[in-house]
């Protein structure tokens, strides 16, 4: 419980720096063990359909992604935007474009 606490704080501290894959990161790490924590569930979705995905936090994107998507609580359709960018389809899509 105390490492939920901890989390919390660093996350709520990552935040205050705008560093949202940090804040992600540790309420993520929280939801894991535990999603009957509905503001920091609703926190953390909305900073996944807020922050930008790169090549460097991909992957934990797409792993935040899939965890929101297995779910059934919250509205996919809020969510689709970032996980189509996530998806083989969408990196095809800039290919072509650029050509």
């Amino acid at each position: 419980m105390s490492d939920d606490f901890e989390n919390v704080a660093l996350a709520n501290k990552k935040l205050a720096e705008n560093d949202m894959d940090g804040a992600m990161s540790h309420y993520h790490a929280i939801l894991k063990n535990n999603k009957k924590h509905v503001k920091l569930y609703l926190t953390n979705f909305d900073l996944f359909c807020r922050n930008k995905i790169t090549k460097k936090n991909f992957s934990f994107m797409k792993t935040i992604a899939e965890f929101y998507l297995a779910d059934n609580f919250i509205y996919h359709q809020l969510a689709f935007p970032q996980g189509l960018k996530l998806t083989n389809f969408y990196k095809n899509f800039k290919i072509k474009k650029k050509n």
